[in-house]
């Protein structure tokens, strides 16, 4: 469950001198990727989820495969570099205003038509936790407690969505579909964590690996859009 935005929050920035030489063997990286990838696919904030034949990036890059990059400020790719971009569980890492920056960033760098996946809690499905009795939120609850090894009530469940994990901003979909729009993204499609729509994102996922499919679908969203062609 390790992604970009939780080393964010979690790790000391490096020292000017480490992220120097972080950055260019990151875009020598990149560049190799680029000239050798016929369909150019970024996964943002990967953690240890490293994909074949997408560009793996993250803060920290202890994984093999992964490539430097700080996701929160001006991303150092050309416009229009990506057919497609993976964001999973790692916007609620970020506060809102950062939030708004990486969609402007994925915006630029995909090309006319290219796709973008979004994947994080939902802050819909968090009320559920606290009111409803179901055999859904059961599940939950249940596997929150053997995934964190503690007994949790229906109040710790929620407190720990807020404040656990390094999460700074829990959306609704309505809520991120907003920020998308404004970016400019088009054809906005919702959908639940491990269950995309488009097929290029088809097996790209990691969290439901480290959580379980069925409770990844439940406690997040993912929200698919398209850059206009023109």
């Amino acid at each position: 469950m390790a992604y970009m935005a939780i080393k964010m929050s979690g790790v000391p920035l490096l020292n000017p001198v480490k992220r120097w030489a972080k950055t260019i063997v990151a875009d020598q990286q990149t560049a190799k990727y680029l000239e050798n990838s016929k369909l150019p696919r970024l996964n943002l904030g990967c953690g240890i989820n490293v994909v074949d034949g997408w560009l793996n990036v993250d803060q920290i890059t202890g994984p093999p495969g992964v490539v430097f990059l700080n996701g929160s400020s001006h991303w150092p790719y050309k416009d229009r570099s990506f057919e497609a971009v993976l964001c999973e569980h790692m916007i609620e890492h970020v506060n809102k205003e950062i939030g708004e920056i990486i969609l402007t960033e994925i915006f630029r760098i995909l090309r006319p038509g290219g796709s973008v996946r979004i994947v994080t809690p939902d802050l819909n499905f968090l009320g559920r936790v606290l009111n409803e009795k179901s055999a859904q939120i059961d599940l939950y609850l249940n596997r929150m407690r053997q995934f964190l090894g503690v007994e949790l009530s229906r109040c710790d469940a929620v407190n720990a969505a807020f404040r656990n994990y390094g999460h700074s901003y829990i959306y609704t979909p309505t809520e991120l579909r907003g920020q998308m729009e404004r970016a400019g993204f088009v054809n906005i499609v919702e959908t639940r964590g491990g269950q995309p729509h488009n097929p290029i994102f088809i097996g790209a996922e990691g969290h439901g690996a480290v959580i379980g499919e069925d409770v990844n679908a439940l406690e997040a969203f993912g929200l698919e859009a398209r850059k206009p062609d023109a």
